[in-house]
This record gives structure tokens, sequence and C-alpha cells, in this order.
């Protein structure tokens, strides 16, 4: 009889055993886990710490919060359910200092960056291309030079870029051709040189494209109708040459070009024709000639026209009032010789 139970109470005991290890097993992993979520918190806390004290004393102020080892309560700072940091957003918050002593690889899952309208200065680390799950990086409105350092291609799962009005020289890295998930580009009044050559190996899922008032050479070059998904075209106040011939190719979802104030030459393509979508078009100052009898076949969705400060001749077509929408015409001090 015993002998019985004992062959019935065997699978139970056997169950209840297995039972047993299973949840050793699964206290053990929660334990590891959490430990090492406070160990990743605590790295976190410590690098923003040590960025913070790298600060003048009025940013350290108004950091003030910043303190202990329990960074998702800090102004500024985000983080997941698991307490990582994923976003660190000051904004306008009068903050002076550099990047030099942000250490960005103990950030693996921050997902948005954003130091703009601040009072930056120094250059971009290169260790920057460190945060592989970055989608939003915006210095904007700060004071940083040097280079756009080409590790920036690192951020493979980059939306938007935004760079605009700082000092930043040198010549744009052509590794931004990396950043295949990228769709708003800004990188407008700084004092970048060179050629544009590149554009066209930019993803096609770029939208908006901003390289206006910097140091800008050569030719805009044809391959530019590659990015199909462009509708915003800021190319102005550069010293791009040359025809624009290959500007009709462009997409039809186009809304913005604007290429004005550069050293452009050579008639003014009837192709322009081609962009249906155009509400803006901006070819003041620069060296374009010939006639405009082109103009009364834009699209009728234009709203904005400048040809102003070119070398234009012949008439003005009776053809423009075909430009329904026109809300704005600049022909002024453009020389019409009849």
């Amino acid at each position: 009889m015993a002998s019985h139970i004992f062959l019935f109470s065997t699978p139970f005991l056997v169950f209840s055993l297995l039972a047993y290890a299973s949840f050793f097993a699964c206290f053990a992993y929660s334990a590891s886990t959490g430990a090492a979520e406070v160990a990743n918190g605590r790295k976190e806390a410590e690098a923003l710490l040590e960025w913070k004290v790298s600060l003048d004393n009025q940013s350290q102020s108004l950091l003030s919060s910043w303190a202990g080892y329990s960074p998702c309560n800090w102004f500024g700072i985000s983080c997941d359910q698991s307490g990582s940091v994923i976003n660190i957003s000051l904004p306008n918050s009068s903050l002076r200092g550099t990047l030099n002593s942000l250490i960005f690889s103990s950030f693996p899952n921050l997902i948005e960056l954003n130091l703009s309208y601040n009072s930056l200065y120094g250059s971009i680390p290169s260790r920057i291309g460190n945060l592989s799950n970055l989608i939003f990086l915006d210095l904007s409105f700060n004071s940083i030079s040097g280079n756009i350092p080409p590790e920036v291609g690192n951020l493979g799962s980059l939306t938007i870029l935004a760079l605009l009005f700082n000092k930043l020289t040198g010549t744009i890295p052509v590794s931004l051709e990396n950043l295949r998930n990228l769709s708003e580009l800004y990188l407008n009044h700084n004092s970048l040189c060179g050629p544009i050559t590149f554009i066209g190996n930019l993803t096609r899922s770029l939208t908006i494209l901003t390289l206006s008032s910097n140091q800008l050479t050569g030719t805009i070059p044809a391959s530019l109708e590659n990015l199909k998904g462009l509708s915003k075209l800021y190319l102005y106040n550069n010293s791009l040459f040359g025809p624009i011939t290959s500007i009709g190719n462009l997409t039809r979802s186009l809304t913005i070009l604007t290429l004005s104030s550069n050293k452009l030459t050579g008639i003014i393509p009837a192709s322009l024709e081609n962009l249906r979508s155009l509400s803006v078009l901006d070819l003041a100052d620069n060296n374009f000639f010939g006639p405009i009898t082109f103009i009364g076949n834009l699209t009728r969705s234009l709203t904005f026209l400048s040809l102003a400060s070119n070398k234009l001749s012949g008439t003005i077509p009776a053809s423009l009032e075909n430009l329904r929408s026109l809300s704005i015409l600049y022909l002024g001090i453009t020389i019409f010789l009849v």
C-alpha cells in the first residue's frame, strides 16, 4: 500500500520540484534584470551629472533638480518603463557650455536629444555617433563650431537632423547618405562650404532639405531628381553657379523651391511647368537671362513667384493671368530688354 502511494506521489513531487525551480529561476532572472536596470540608470545619472558640472554656474543652478541617481524625475529628462533615459529635452534653457563632457555611450536607449536655443559652443564630438537609437537630434540656434563629424552618419535611426543657426564650417559629410530614415535635414545658416554633389545620394524618404545661407559652391546636380519624396528645397544665399536645366526633373511633390541669391545663369527652363505642386518659386538675385514666355504655363497652385534682380528680356506675357492663385509677384529691378 505504501509502495502504491509512493508511485502515485512521484509525479506530484516532480511537478512541485519543477515549479519551485522555475520560481527561483524567474526570481533570479527578475533580480538580475532589476539590478542591471538600476546599474544602467545610475550610469546614465552619473553621465548627466558629469555634463552638468562642466557647464557654467548659472546653467548648473538651472539644473538644480539634477541630483541623486534617479534621472527620470529630473528637469528635461524622460525615461521608458525600465527607467532608462530616452529623452533629453532642454530647448531654450539658457545653458552655456560644451558637449565635450557628455558621454553619449551612456545612453543606449536615447531617442531624442533637443538642446536647441541655448548658448552651447565648441564642436560636435564624434562620440555622438554612439547614439544608435536616436530619432530626433536638434542642436540648432547655438554657437557650435567646427566640422560636422562624419560619425553623424552612424545615426541610422535618425529621422530629423537640425543643426541650423550655428557656426559650423567645412564640407557636408557624404556619410549623411547613410541616414536612410531621414525625413528632414536642416543645415542652413552656417558657414558650410564645398559642392553639393552628394545630394542626390541622400535617402528618398527626405521631404525637407534646407542648405540655405552657407558658402556652398558648384552646380546643382541632376541627381537631385533622385529625391522622390522631397517637398521643400531651400538653397538660397550660397555661391552655386551654372544653369538649372535639370530642375524641371525634380519630383512633382515639390511645393517650395528657393534658389535666390546665388550665381546661377542661363535661361530659366520651361520644364519648371512640370512641377505641378509648386506653391513657392524664388529665383531672384541670380544671373538668369532670356525671355519668360514660359511663365503662364507654371502650375496654377503657385502663390509666390520672384524673378527679381536678374537679366531677363522680352515682354511680360499676358499668359501670366493663368496663374489664378498667385498672390505675390516680384519682378523688381529685373532688366527687361525689349
